[in-house]
């Protein structure tokens, strides 16, 4: 087999007895399992109906989101060190990935469901989560299209001055591993020439009171507006949303490099890493794809969140998964809210230091 050949790559699935028994671990503690045969929106909207789980269905979101899914973890390689072929370790880590459905951000339902799946996790099975073993939290907005453009602007300047913070929650050896690098040092924008766009003015969402503001008005941002300076190199939403003159050289070229991003994919691509099959960053701009309405697909936009280390710990779980929607409400706050919190966080050196590839 020639392992540079992706199309030969193979991977263990999940043994049966051990897909079963995890289905109906979950199942036994009240939540809704995705039958491991749906592959898509309409087949997911049939199952529920057909189970009389149809309540659960939230519109605009992916199918992979509307219940409790058990799946490979594709991430986890088995490979012979001395010969590179992949192999079947028939007693050796198990990769498996429980995703749960998506969950409006309520407090009450929020902690019921995180209670209820670590606790039957952790009462029926005897498991073991070894270092490459993380957390991974997706949010976005339950609204067409997800996350609009400027929102992840807003979300990954936030990210990307608050990293170091960030990664200070996370278990230390989190910090360097392959799975989880930092955005602000391993991501595309992070390793692009400064001569690759410093040059010339124009580019991205210069109206900064325009439709995708996320809330915002021209009114409310007038009197940033007008303090726009000289500078053709500095977009003007970005002067608007952050204090540049509090920012070091390089922050300012990166960040203004993200606020030129003219579409999401532009975003995406800035924050991936450069060789995307061999590594994975801290947070990124992710895309998946519903058909809700059968007939139509729609590009939902989400923000995946990957520094902390896997636990079945609830109350810890819960605390990280809030950190990340916290970011997001913040990164959605009106503009002048959103600037404030940036001056805060340049004022009191949060986005100093960090980790390293």
């Amino acid at each position: 087999m020639d392992v540079n050949n992706a199309r030969e790559r193979t991977y263990p699935d999940i043994p049966r007895p051990v897909r079963y028994k995890l289905e109906q671990v979950l199942r036994n503690a009240g939540l809704y399992v995705l039958d491991s045969t749906i592959t898509t929106q309409a087949a997911a909207k049939a199952e529920m109906t057909r189970s009389g789980h149809i309540n659960k269905l939230v519109p605009h979101v992916s199918w992979e989101y509307q219940g409790y899914s058990i799946a490979p973890d594709r991430s986890l390689k088995w490979q012979d060190p001395a010969t590179q072929r992949w192999i079947d370790r028939r007693y050796d880590w198990l990769g498996v990935e429980v995703s749960t459905p998506a969950m409006f951000e309520t407090r009450a339902l929020f902690d019921t469901e995180i209670d209820k799946l670590c606790q039957a996790l952790r009462s029926n099975m005897r498991l073991q989560l070894n270092r490459t073993c993380a957390l991974h939290v997706t949010v976005s907005h339950q609204q067409p299209g997800g996350l609009h453009l400027k929102t992840l602007k807003k979300a990954l300047s936030l990210v990307w001055l608050v990293e170091p913070l960030l990664f200070q929650m996370c278990a230390p050896y989190r910090q360097g591993v392959k799975y989880c690098r930092p955005v602000t040092e391993c991501s595309e924008l992070a390793v692009l020439g400064v001569e690759a766009f410093c040059g010339g003015g124009g580019g991205g969402d210069d109206d900064i009171g325009g439709d995708d503001d996320d809330g915002d008005t021209g009114d409310e941002i007038a009197m940033a507006d007008t303090a726009i300076t000289s500078s053709e190199r500095t977009p003007s939403p970005l002067v608007a949303h952050i204090p540049i003159g509090s920012l070091t050289p390089d922050q300012l070229v990166r960040l203004s490099r993200l606020w030129r991003a003219h579409n999401p994919n532009d975003v995406a691509y800035l924050m991936r890493a450069p060789n995307r099959y061999s590594d994975r960053l801290a947070v990124a701009a992710v895309r998946k794809e519903s058909d809700h309405e059968e007939e139509e697909e729609e590009e939902i936009w989400m923000l995946e969140f990957r520094a902390h280390e896997g636990m079945l710990d609830p109350t810890l779980t819960k605390m990280w998964a809030g950190v990340c929607v916290a970011l997001l409400k913040k990164a959605s706050a009106p503009v002048y809210e959103y600037r404030e919190l940036m001056v805060r966080i340049l004022d009191t050196g949060w986005s100093m230091g960090g980790g390293g590839c």
